[in-house]
């Protein structure tokens, strides 16, 4: 989620008249609070929750974002390698950056296309596609005591609905058993793309 903020103190009397993106903690629905996004990460900033994943990232650029407006493109920071060499003319070298897509238009309001995946990794890897989220089955710790912290890991693939589950709670993976396989797929495709 991105949005542009319009004309609050982020910027005021800098003479910011070049792009100005940002990142900040965010609930689902929309909330700058940063306690609601604590929720996500499982009172821990390094539990596989969505909060790591769902900032807004915020946009200024007078005369190319329209201000107040929000987006609900999902955008990655990995994006800003693409994007930023869109936004200079510049081309990616062959492998270069592969996992980064050209964010630009979605950052300027003008697309309402989204990158079609984005990959996690935290121990194990992840792949979120559309409202989904795959967690590939790994050996590391599932939980931490010194924490008290769930860190995401499990000897068994794990699928949750981001739309319904946010904070990963009900592994759906039983359930939808085709929609694992073709999310491992995807995942191992892109690994082993040169």
């Amino acid at each position: 989620r991105h949005r542009d903020l319009g004309e609050p103190e982020l910027g005021r009397g800098r003479g910011m008249t070049a792009p100005t993106w940002w990142s900040a903690p965010w609930e689902p629905g929309g909330s700058t609070d940063p306690d609601a996004a604590w929720t996500l990460l499982d009172q821990s900033g390094e539990a596989w929750h969505e909060a790591g994943t769902r900032v807004p990232f915020i946009v200024k650029w007078p005369g190319k974002v329209k201000a107040g407006s929000i987006s609900n493109i999902p955008v990655s920071q990995i994006d800003l390698f693409a994007s930023l060499a869109s936004l200079t003319k510049q081309k990616k070298l062959d492998g270069e950056a592969q996992d980064s897509f050209d964010q630009l238009p979605a950052l300027l309001g003008k697309q309402t296309k989204s990158r079609p995946y984005i990959i996690e990794h935290a121990g194990s890897l992840a792949i979120i596609k559309d409202h989904w989220k795959y967690i590939e089955p790994g050996n590391g710790r599932a939980y931490d005591s010194r924490t008290d912290i769930e860190l995401g890991n499990a000897s068994v693939p794990q699928l949750y609905d981001l739309n319904k589950d946010p904070s990963e709670q009900n592994n759906l993976a039983t359930l939808y058993p085709d929609k694992v396989k073709a999310l491992a797929i995807l995942l191992e495709e892109i690994k082993t793309a040169k």
